[in-house]
């Protein structure tokens, strides 16, 4: 009687089972919701740098920096006369940055930040 492991197909069978184990764990890995909202995050950024030019804000923006009130005031009148769609995108990556921000600071409670006294 011959072993299964002395057949040629065993090494085939085996790989293509392993290929397919091994792209479910990368599928699980890639679906996070930490890995989705960096997906999303850098997205909605890259898109908005084809519809805003950064560069032309920074020198628009140059006499306000020391003023907080000046750079909100400019920041809100800039936001206000883009385009209907430069808006949504604005809006996107903050929605993406709270949440990102929300799981950084909640892995760094978790993990950096010890709980030091529970009542």
């Amino acid at each position: 009687m011959q072993s299964m492991r002395n057949t040629p197909d065993f090494g085939k069978i085996k790989k293509k089972i392993m290929r397919k184990i091994y792209l479910i764990w990368m599928v699980k890995r890639l679906t996070t919701p930490f890995a989705l909202e960096t997906f999303g995050l850098i997205l909605v950024f890259i898109l908005l740098t084809e519809y805003i030019s950064f560069i032309n804000i920074w020198h628009n923006s140059q006499g306000l920096i020391f003023s907080p009130f000046g750079m909100a005031g400019f920041l809100f009148s800039a936001f206000l006369s883009t385009e209907i769609l430069t808006k949504i995108l604005i809006i996107s990556l903050l929605v993406f940055l709270s949440f990102f921000l929300k799981d950084i600071f909640k892995t760094a409670q978790r993990y950096v930040f010890p709980k030091l006294i529970r009542i």
